[in-house]
């Protein structure tokens, strides 16, 4: 089918804004808006995806700062006792040591002693 001319006025920054986004999308203006108008019809998936999307990096930017404060907490903790020999209660009510060389190791004695609800 042949394609026809759809037409429209416009401020010439929006032209120009628009030209300078089919150039970065490797498209000629006319394919660009087309291509603008055929998924016209998309934009609230596309709104809603954005809000998804702002969503997710709100989760997590606040994953990340809560890992980064319990990472000092327990650096704080491994800083103290680094090269000691730790004794804990495992869960059972055994009494356990551990060299302590890493931070994980701090978290291996926390986790060890403490008793699981199920």
């Amino acid at each position: 089918m042949r394609k026809v001319i759809i037409g429209c006025k416009g401020h010439p920054d929006l032209k120009w804004e628009i030209t300078q986004e089919a150039e970065e999308a490797g498209m000629s203006l006319s394919e660009y808006m087309e291509t603008i108008l055929e998924n016209r019809h998309m934009q609230d998936d596309v709104k809603m995806l954005r809000f998804r999307l702002r969503q997710a990096i709100q989760d997590k930017d606040n994953v990340l700062f809560k890992l980064e404060e319990y990472e000092q907490r327990i650096d704080s903790i491994y800083k103290k006792h680094k090269g000691q020999s730790l004794s804990f209660r495992e869960k059972d009510g055994t009494i356990s040591k551990k060299t302590i060389s890493h931070p994980v190791d701090m978290l291996d004695c926390i986790l060890s002693s403490v008793k699981s609800q199920s």
